[in-house]
């Protein structure tokens, strides 16, 4: 049995619940769920906001723990291995795309870790429980170096933005900016910084100028003052879900691309010349392969780069939820899944 904190309605509060533990199946591996990452999806999809949220619904895709079981074909793990999991748990491995080693982009569609099905219609649960059983195919090996509770929110938010900047191959004389200094943003900074990229942030307001220079950041710049003085960007990664994009295209130099990772509420207008004046591009991307993943735990290893995290306890969630909504979220909140009430630490 695993212990779950879950939501049974769009905005409830978090409730104690449990699973029945799955059957281990020959390539699958149970795992003790140590931490969690607490995602602004987790918000959207426990609030219902997208209108396709499923209840009862068990949150969280930023999971680390350690191996409990594994199966009987298994030979990537044995029990005790430091291990994530992200913000999927499977997809087809036969189309193409999952051949070629792009399963968030599988044809059939990749099965969700959470709020979605298995390919037999099982529903998925996510990491706010105890424990949790996923294909040996999805889980990532978390390297020695790495503390879990640094580990999890890079298995969704730091994966995400390291996979436009290995897609677009960002490195030394590289100019990147990043629009928004949040979950997201605080680590584009940080992984830009770290392959050798030049780093320019856009904020809203001033209020974390600081904050940027000391992730790596060689200029803030505020939405309001987006001029001339900021063209000539190769790449901009844009976290933020609501902006006016259009008005933003001229911080590139020709050739530019501007890729989205936030997931926006509404359509957005670009003209054409907007993006035909210098040949510029606009993209938009989601999370990374199992590859990326533990590329991106092997370079931060090396380099020392680490989400900037608070760890709440199961009691803390709904308050976290809250601060995650209305904007006042330190960059990432973790959940310690040891105070789930009857959970074994």
């Amino acid at each position: 049995m695993s212990t779950t904190l879950e939501v049974v309605a769009a905005g409830a509060p978090f409730t104690t619940g449990s699973l029945e533990t799955e059957v281990l199946g020959p390539r699958e591996v149970r795992i003790d769920v140590a931490y969690c990452g607490i995602c602004h999806t987790d918000v959207h999809l426990a609030r219902d906001e997208w209108g396709a949220s499923t209840f009862p619904m068990v949150p969280g895709h930023e999971i680390a723990g350690t191996v409990a079981e594994v199966g009987s074909a298994v030979d990537s793990f044995v029990v005790g291995d430091r291990v994530g999991v992200s913000t999927y748990v499977d997809s087809c491995r036969r189309c193409r795309r999952c051949q070629e080693g792009r399963e968030q982009y599988c044809l059939e569609g990749e099965v969700l870790t959470y709020n979605a099905r298995h390919y037999d219609g099982r529903p998925t649960y996510g990491g706010f429980r105890t424990s949790m059983t996923v294909d040996e195919h999805f889980v990532i090996p978390v390297p020695p170096g790495l503390a879990l509770e640094h580990a999890g929110p890079l298995m969704c938010a730091g994966t995400t933005v390291w996979s436009p900047l290995r897609a677009w191959s960002v490195g030394p004389g590289t100019r990147v900016g990043v629009v928004g200094l949040g979950g997201l943003g605080h680590l584009a900074v940080q992984l830009a910084r770290s392959l050798g990229a030049e780093v320019t942030v856009f904020g809203r307001t001033r209020s974390k100028a600081a904050d940027a220079v000391r992730l790596g950041a060689t200029a803030h710049v505020t939405l309001d003052d987006v001029d001339s003085a900021t063209l000539g960007l190769d790449l901009v990664i844009n976290t933020v879900a609501e902006l006016d994009v259009g008005s933003m295209l001229g911080v590139l130099d020709q050739d530019g691309t501007w890729v989205d990772v936030g997931v926006p509420t509404s359509p957005r207008s670009i003209r054409w010349d907007q993006l035909a004046d210098s040949r510029r591009r606009l993209s938009a991307s989601k999370i990374g392969s199992p590859d990326d993943m533990r590329t991106l735990l092997a370079h931060v290893v090396e380099t020392g780069v680490r989400p900037e995290i608070t760890v709440v306890g199961a009691d803390d969630v709904d308050a976290a939820f809250d601060a995650l909504a209305e904007g006042r979220a330190p960059y990432r909140y973790v959940l310690d899944v040891s105070t789930i009430q009857g959970s074994t630490p």
